[in-house]
């Protein structure tokens, strides 16, 4: 039961962290922390776009937020938004919460495969036509060069010239195809990471969360039970049936101490 209320403890902790950042933005900026963790976090985060972004709707608040860093505010909103899920509504249960959190992060998943798919297509839509226009000015040349009169020695020259171009061409552009996937690669994992950093701070609020929630209805179920609980009866010495909640009625006095004796 202790470590239950340390959890719920812990929620409202969060909660009230929440409230403060909506009523006071400077009160955010003298907790903002410089340890390495945090710096860590905000580094790994600001990679993530905008769109993919685990946030909240803060657009009423710019204003009073123009003096926070970017990198400050982006951790806030993102905090505030798993809060939000969390808090959404009241007496919610801990399986909603999380499924809720778990379309959230499969809808930015899916944003960001289409984004990748994208970029992929563009890439290779890009490629295939500059390869295309580099064999059509070789082929213009060729025929250019053949329509006239050149010596065996001449021709061979040509020739080996154009493959020298063609190899040095495809050389670079393998060369930037493996650029290109390794960012894609990057990029993926930058992703990844972000949602498991951010999965593990839902699980961490829904621990709390979800033992405040269980011990409420346990009282609750409890405080029910007592009500709907009908009085005990017991019988007195004098043969009258009482309840617990009542006075025992007067009667004659009972002497106590061992038989024969006048005490």
């Amino acid at each position: 039961m202790k470590t239950s209320k340390l959890r719920s403890s812990a929620t409202i902790r969060s909660i009230a962290i929440f409230t403060g950042f909506l009523f006071s933005a400077s009160v955010i900026i003298s907790c903002a922390s410089s340890g390495s963790r945090a710096e860590t976090q905000a580094a790994s985060t600001s990679e993530v776009p905008d769109e993919l972004s685990l946030k909240a709707d803060r657009s009423a608040l710019e204003e009073a937020r123009k003096d926070i860093p970017e990198e400050r505010r982006r951790e806030n909103d993102e905090l505030a938004a798993l809060l939000q899920m969390i808090q959404a509504k009241p007496n919610q249960e801990p399986g909603e919460v999380r499924e809720r959190f778990n379309k959230t992060v499969r809808d930015r998943r899916e944003k960001n495969d289409k984004s990748l798919r994208k970029r992929r297509d563009d890439f290779s839509t890009s490629e295939r036509r500059t390869r295309e226009a580099f064999l059509k000015s070789m082929k213009d040349e060729r025929d250019s060069y053949m329509g006239g009169k050149h010596t065996p020695a001449e021709r061979k020259e040509f020739f080996d010239r154009q493959e020298d171009k063609r190899k040095e061409f495809f050389a670079n552009q393998s060369e930037k195809r493996h650029d290109f996937e390794s960012k894609m690669t990057d990029d993926r994992k930058t992703f990844e990471d972000y949602i498991k950093e951010k999965t593990s701070q839902f699980n961490d609020e829904m621990r709390a969360y979800t033992a405040a929630f269980y011990d409420r209805k346990k009282a609750e179920r409890l405080a029910k039970e007592s009500k709907s609980r009908p009085p005990v009866k017991s019988t007195s010495k004098t043969g009258q049936t009482v309840d617990d909640d009542q006075t025992i009625p007067d009667g004659p006095a009972i002497p106590l101490g061992p038989p024969g004796s006048d005490r």
